[in-house]
């Protein structure tokens, strides 16, 4: 949990200038909506492993204060999603993860995205999210696709057919406009 969450970190400690001090480090944690929820995420899996004493002990105190950091937030990152190391929350605010999602390693989420069940075709089906994928503002991925790997969804979009490795995925439907 803690290289997981260290590598999380990083993503953000690279938005500031030079090397910066310990102070600016725990400020900018403790000022970062994205960080809580990340953190709190990878918490919530760890705990799913720990041992049966700790869980017991842990489990309301955690529900409640998980159900404090989604509503402060606005991110719901559900602890069945399975989410790789670096993830980076830009923007707080109407991000959601489907409790089935697999998402890859080094993937971005803007404020506004939405990740899960599609329509009438796959009603309970979600998608699947390779490494290095951004998603733009807005952006809904939904139904059983498969988001390649160095994957740009552009703001808004609304994904509703797989994207292949490198590609960019904008529009209503979206549609490939940079195939890999």
């Amino acid at each position: 949990m803690f290289d997981t969450l260290r590598v999380d970190f990083e993503q953000y400690y690279q938005l500031l200038p030079g090397t910066p001090s310990w102070w600016t480090r725990t400020m900018f944690y403790l000022t970062c909506q994205g960080m809580w929820a990340i953190q709190d995420y990878r918490f919530r899996r760890w705990l799913t492993t720990a041992p049966r004493i700790i869980r017991w002990l842990l489990w309301w105190p955690i529900f409640f204060w998980h159900i404090a950091i989604q509503t402060l937030t606005g991110i719901s990152l559900p602890t069945a999603c399975r989410i790789g190391k670096g993830l980076y929350i830009g923007h707080f605010s109407g991000i959601f993860v489907h409790d089935d999602v697999i998402m890859g390693e080094y993937c971005s989420l803007s404020q506004g995205v939405s990740i899960g069940l599609g329509g009438k075709k796959h009603a309970c089906e979600v998608p699947r999210v390779g490494d290095h994928v951004y998603f733009g503002a807005g952006a809904k991925v939904l139904g059983k696709i498969t988001i390649g790997s160095r994957v740009i969804v552009g703001a808004n979009a609304v994904v509703l057919d797989s994207v292949p490795d490198g590609a960019t995925a904008v529009g209503i439907p979206a549609r490939v406009v940079h195939p890999s």
